[in-house]
């Protein structure tokens, strides 16, 4: 990341889901099942408190700013079941240690967040480390969410749900309107416009940054190649052994040499 003088910076509001982790380890067929063993998590660490500590507890892995809130409320007006909520990290972080868990075959949360681009890593294979909450009857709740989440967690399936969709949002541009204005910069508002912006700013005098642009930046650069109408990757909950990738396109090229 560029420092303080950066001007305009992307803010991933990425899209999240909920998905039941393999707590039960995999059946004959290799794929994730729930366990039915209610004392499974009776020494399980917990970040909040559990007021009820003979319930059953569920084990969840979240990074939500305001998770814990809704964990203690939900623990304060539930006797039967309680929360054992902990913060796995953010992104990359948390999906290191559930591969680490998936790995070593426990320690797993019964619970986790994911990010919608990184759920097909624990699905696409013959052996899935998501339950298919197809199975809990969570196709009842299909018309309560756009076709572009519900395809998110059900990767080309109409049979299996492997997530519950709980956010979405765009990629934005924030604008430091103060620094265009004491130059005379019109905020741009295509990308040649954007182009331009740069070069007059520093023509100007500004010794800041425009932008500054990830080369590791996965989900932004896919957002990117998106809106060049670049389909880079290619997967069916179908037939999980194929996945296609394809960078070589013309648009995925433009969008590399533009930056």
């Amino acid at each position: 990341m560029f420092q303080a003088k950066k001007i305009l910076s992307v803010l991933a509001t990425v899209a999240v889901s909920m998905s039941l982790a393999a707590c039960g380890g995999s059946n004959s067929t290799g794929t994730a099942s729930a366990s039915a063993d209610k004392h499974a998590n009776d020494n399980a660490s917990c970040t909040n408190k559990v007021v009820h500590a003979s319930a059953e507890k569920v084990t969840v892995w979240a990074w939500y700013p305001g998770f814990q809130k809704i964990v203690d409320h939900f623990n304060q007006t539930h006797s039967n079941v309680q929360v054992c909520w902990n913060n796995g990290g953010q992104g990359g972080s948390e999906y290191t240690r559930f591969q680490n868990t998936i790995k070593a075959g426990k320690g797993a949360p019964d619970v986790i967040q994911l990010e919608y681009e990184a759920m097909p890593q624990f699905v696409a294979g013959k052996q899935k480390y998501l339950v298919d909450l197809a199975d809990y009857g969570m196709k009842a709740y299909k018309s309560d969410y756009t076709a572009g989440a519900w395809n998110s967690v059900t990767f080309g399936s109409s049979s299996s749900i492997y997530a519950v969709p709980v956010d979405a949002g765009p990629f934005v541009m924030y604008v430091n309107q103060a620094v265009f204005d004491k130059y005379g910069i019109k905020v741009p508002t295509t990308w040649a416009e954007f182009e331009q912006a740069g070069k007059d700013l520093k023509a100007k005098g500004y010794t800041g940054k425009l932008t500054n642009w990830q080369t590791d930046g996965t989900a932004v650069n896919i957002a990117l190649f998106a809106q060049k109408s670049a389909q880079v990757y290619k997967y069916t909950a179908s037939d999980p052994t194929k996945v296609g990738i394809d960078f070589n396109q013309t648009s995925v090229k433009q969008v590399l040499k533009y930056w």
